[in-house]
């Protein structure tokens, strides 16, 4: 249990003799930053070996190598990538600037916030505290050079999460237990990193989303598709039905998603699905949020989303609805949704997101039935 207030990482850092105060705040302030601007090429002020990721996959290793003649699972949750964009040495310079590749987005900010009034929203009102130190100012006011910078230094912090994984790996092979276990890679969100004019997840935009997904089945029956990428769409919720499956345990009704396995094993269903949804909740949390900025009663702040392999349309409860065409348009730029040329596609993928809404709704009890003879469930 690492919490994102990380208190017994920020102890163990003190425990080394760090001079560090007593909030993550401290920790994460870049090594020789000057206060009046932004640093992201910076390293961080303690050695890699010591941080987050190396302190999670330390505890890891330590919970495993007591369960090694036994059935045990482990979620570990590394909170990097993350904000504050801060790389430990070398990683803070393992990319060079100048060779990221340039954000997608409109050519202006303001042509930007044109696209739909949530994303003038986040555009007016996001500012950069909470991504890296430095002076308090609007994200898409991020000079392009800063920009680049800050890339790469995100790309260094996913170097450094990749080399823990590797430990982690490597340890696991050491153990004769690499060929036993099942490997799950994912992520919660994505990161919008300049895209859009945008940094952080709070976007209906396909980068906030769209996440890795690594399955390594050490079972010969996945030799089939190993090291392959596999195109078709997955979503969050298949990870749950893929470990149980393949740890030999029922599915519970109640999950909305499909295991992965047949797909891993070669032989994918028929009916797999043929596109990927997502919602976002944008209503005021401990901080104001949309709800506040465009004055939306609190239960119409939300939005769904459904991505197709041709387009991707988001339907929001009290905003107009965004189209894009992916085949013309794949970054995303020009929202046609109000066109009378896309109007067909936009009422198609309307009622498809409609039919995915109703299909996916809550089903706690769904299936299950008292009768005489005690409780009767049904699976399909």
């Amino acid at each position: 249990m690492l919490p994102e207030t990380p208190w017994r990482w920020i102890a163990h850092l003190q425990a080394l003799g760090y001079p560090f105060a007593g909030d993550v705040a401290d920790v994460y302030r870049p090594d020789g930053a000057a206060a009046d601007g932004p640093h992201t090429a910076a390293p961080a002020r303690f050695a890699a070996e010591h941080s987050i990721s190396a302190f999670l996959t330390d505890e890891l290793l330590r919970y495993i190598g007591l369960r090694r003649d036994q059935p045990w699972f482990a979620h570990a949750a590394y909170i990097r990538p993350h904000p504050p964009f801060v790389a430990s040495a070398p990683y803070h310079r393992m990319y060079a600037p100048h060779a990221m590749p340039a954000p997608r987005r409109a050519t202006s900010a303001a042509q930007q916030a044109a696209a739909h009034p949530l994303v003038r929203a986040y555009l007016e009102h996001t500012t950069t505290e909470h991504f890296f130190s430095g002076t308090r100012r609007l994200v898409a006011s991020i000079p392009d050079d800063e920009l680049a910078q800050l890339r790469a230094t995100y790309y260094g912090m996913v170097s450094e999460v990749d080399a823990q994984i590797g430990r982690l790996i490597a340890q696991l092979k050491a153990w004769g237990l690499y060929q036993r276990t099942l490997v799950v890679v994912t992520a919660d969100h994505g990161e919008m990193l300049g895209d859009h004019w945008m940094l952080g997840k709070d976007s209906p935009y396909e980068q906030a989303y769209r996440v890795p997904l690594i399955v390594r089945d050490p079972n010969a029956a996945a030799d089939a598709t190993r090291g392959q990428a596999d195109p078709r769409f997955t979503e969050a919720v298949d990870v749950m039905p893929t470990i149980l499956q393949w740890a030999g345990v029922p599915v519970p009704r109640q999950c909305d998603g499909r295991s992965l396995l047949d797909v891993l094993h070669g032989n994918a269903p028929a009916d797999w699905r043929t596109e990927a949804h997502w919602e976002f909740d944008f209503r005021d949390g401990w901080e104001p949020n949309a709800q506040s900025w465009l004055g939306l009663p609190m239960d119409q702040c939300r939005l769904a989303a459904l991505r197709s392999d041709d387009h991707l349309y988001v339907h929001f409860a009290a905003l107009p609805p965004m189209l894009f065409d992916l085949a013309s348009d794949p970054d995303c730029l020009d929202n046609v949704a109000g066109e009378p040329s896309a109007a067909a596609a936009t009422l198609d993928h309307a009622q498809r997101l409609a039919s995915w809404l109703i299909a996916s709704g809550p089903r706690t009890l769904t299936g299950m039935f008292t009768s005489p003879s005690g409780l009767v469930s049904r699976s399909e």
